[in-house]
């Protein structure tokens, strides 16, 4: 007889086969559900065992839905991803706004989902600085690309400013003072989420309203 977790796709007719799928899908979601409860409690130091044990299932049961931690961990970080991104103003959004504004409301978001997901957020940040490389086909985004991205066609405007360009520099280098505002500001606390944004936009601001007026080509080497 199966049992609940039991990975084996019944025989049949497609339409069992179906709802076998659909069954394997809403599981693994459900346990992406349990692994982010764990790292509200644990940060990014849980592991199989913690997790075996909040979802009250043994780990070889874990190891029918996600091959290793490393499937679980890209799981968990694309359900991360799909919360940033859900949470971030894209180019879009306030269209006629100055674009030291615009940076100010993407900042206030991230350090927002920061602030709201702590945990998540050490987890995401520790896979990316400290874990291992991921693996081949795997399907993780890291945090600053979905930042870059944004940037990246706020400053490009109405068009897509080609590839490997100046632009691909730009946004990559205010991504990243985003991510290291959120850093220093976990880590040091007291100044407002409003201040700390207000900083990101004072600073960078000018350089993304800048980038409108260029043509988007890279200068010309120096002798």
């Amino acid at each position: 007889m199966r049992g609940v977790d039991d990975p084996s796709p019944a025989s049949g007719p497609d339409g069992r086969r179906d709802r076998w799928s659909e069954h394997r899908r809403a599981r693994r979601e459900a346990l992406v559900d349990t692994a982010l409860g764990v790292i509200r409690r644990l940060g990014p130091d849980w592991g199989m065992g913690d997790m075996a044990r909040a979802a009250g299932v043994s780990k070889p049961v874990l190891y029918r839905y996600f091959r290793d931690k490393t499937e679980l961990d890209d799981a968990v970080c694309e359900r991360g991803m799909d919360l940033l991104r859900r949470r971030l103003p894209s180019p879009d959004e306030l269209a006629d706004a100055p674009a030291p504004e615009w940076l100010f409301q993407l900042a206030h978001a991230y350090l927002a989902v920061v602030e709201e997901h702590t945990q998540l957020y050490r987890c995401l940040v520790h896979v990316e600085a400290g874990g291992a490389p991921p693996a081949v086909g795997s399907r993780r985004t890291t945090v600053i690309e979905v930042v870059r991205e944004l940037v990246r066609r706020r400053m490009a405007g109405d068009g897509d400013g080609g590839g490997g360009g100046p632009l691909d520099l730009w946004s990559h280098a205010v991504a990243g003072l985003v991510l290291a505002a959120g850093d220093w500001w976990l880590e040091h606390g007291g100044p407002s989420r409003e201040w700390a944004a207000r900083q990101v936009s004072l600073l960078a601001g000018p350089a993304v309203a800048a980038t409108r007026d260029h043509d988007g080509s890279a200068p010309a080497s120096s002798p």
